[in-house]
């Protein structure tokens, strides 16, 4: 009887086949699991599969591994989703891994793409649900997946620029804005965030400038870039251009207070000044609450007869004979203008500084009972 010998190699051949059938075998019993809900097991099974050396590199055995985890972050069931509380992370790198290791038009290749599409989803509406619960950054890591997944689409980065907002990042956030400027998408928000960034941080008046620029042939109407020239320039010290840009921006809002209250302040000190009071009024007029516009016309007189009594402290006694008891009496006609003004802004806000002032002018004007009824 003849016996047949097997060679080493035959056996390391034998040995090794059964190895490869054993992990492939893992990957099968993982999807029977897998279809039959059972994602404990099927976690298992494809967990050991992904990680032995005989099929570490199957991209079947990733894209099966991204489907259960996928499943399990799905899952409507708390004792599912215990399993693994980052599977939707762990589905998006499996799926990946399967692109990886399959050929660039494998069949796994296809269908791990797919199957991301679907992915990107969960990743967006899971950032949404952190930004709401103000987990900045948690939104911001499910937004940076999206973006991963979705390199040329918009959305992530929108979200991820309203969280680094909330997070008060505004370095992260110019670098999104830079990015969407890339990818050609335009907004107010994202021209504002720009310009504020080269203003603010950066210092660069000049690209502020170029950014207010583009804004604005972008968005002839919007107000709010002829607002950022104003202040680039007066960042600058040009105030001549800066008031320029304020009556331009008149022009195009002439119902908006605030803009008169600007107009009235740089006026003030660039001239002619006596329109600085004008200019205030018409603030006030807008929004009769402005408590900046009523302070600073209340200040337009009050310092002229503040002045006044400076002058006449100085005078001899001969001079004070002759002129003082007029001048005095037109300083107090100023304080009797300014007043209205300051009693408007602390009944508003009844802030220390006002109160102050309403003490001298009371004081001044001998109002004994204003007076009695501000010190109580």
């Amino acid at each position: 009887m003849k016996f047949r010998h097997l060679s080493i190699v035959s056996i390391l051949f034998i040995t090794m086949t059964k190895g490869i059938f054993a992990q492939n075998s893992a990957i099968v019993n993982a999807i029977f699991y897998q279809r039959d809900s059972n994602f404990v097991k099927a976690k298992e099974e494809i967990d050991n599969a992904c990680v032995h050396e005989k099929t570490l590199n199957s991209p079947k055995g990733w894209y099966i591994k991204g489907e259960i985890y996928e499943n399990i972050a799905l899952s409507t069931k708390p004792e599912i989703t215990a399993l693994d509380t980052n599977a939707i992370v762990t589905a998006y790198e499996a799926y990946n891994k399967s692109i990886t290791f399959d050929k660039p038009n494998g069949g796994y290749a296809k269908q791990a793409k797919d199957r991301l599409a679907n992915v990107w989803v969960v990743f967006i509406n899971k950032g949404i649900g952190s930004y709401k619960n103000k987990k900045y950054d948690d939104a911001i890591k499910y937004y940076s997946l999206a973006v991963n997944i979705k390199p040329e689409d918009t959305t992530a980065y929108i979200y991820a620029s309203y969280a680094t907002e909330a997070k008060q990042d505004i370095t992260a956030c110019n670098t999104i804005y830079e990015q969407l400027l890339k990818l050609n998408y335009k907004s107010v928000l994202l021209y504002f965030g720009l310009i504020r960034y080269a203003k603010e941080v950066e210092k660069d008046y000049d690209k502020a400038l170029i950014l207010t620029s583009k804004a604005k042939a972008i968005y002839p109407h919007e107000i709010t870039f002829i607002t950022e020239e104003f202040n680039i320039y007066l960042a600058q010290g040009k105030k001549d251009l800066a008031k320029q840009k304020l009556e331009e921006a008149i022009q195009k809002d002439p119902d908006n207070s605030l803009l008169y209250f600007n107009l009235g302040v740089i006026t003030e000190q660039l001239g002619p000044k006596e329109k600085a009071p004008e200019y205030y009024q018409k603030a006030i007029d807008l929004n009769p609450k402005n408590t900046d516009a009523l302070f600073n016309l209340g200040a337009y007189f009050y310092h002229q007869a503040a002045e006044i009594y400076i002058q006449t402290n100085k005078m001899s006694f001969k001079e004070y004979a002759a002129n003082g008891k007029a001048l005095e009496q037109k300083a107090n006609d100023l304080f009797k203008i300014a007043l209205p003004n300051f009693e408007k802004v602390y009944a508003i806000n009844a802030d220390a500084q006002t109160k102050k002032i309403l003490f001298d002018i009371y004081n001044r004007l001998q109002m004994k009972e204003k007076l009695n009824e501000l010190l109580k």
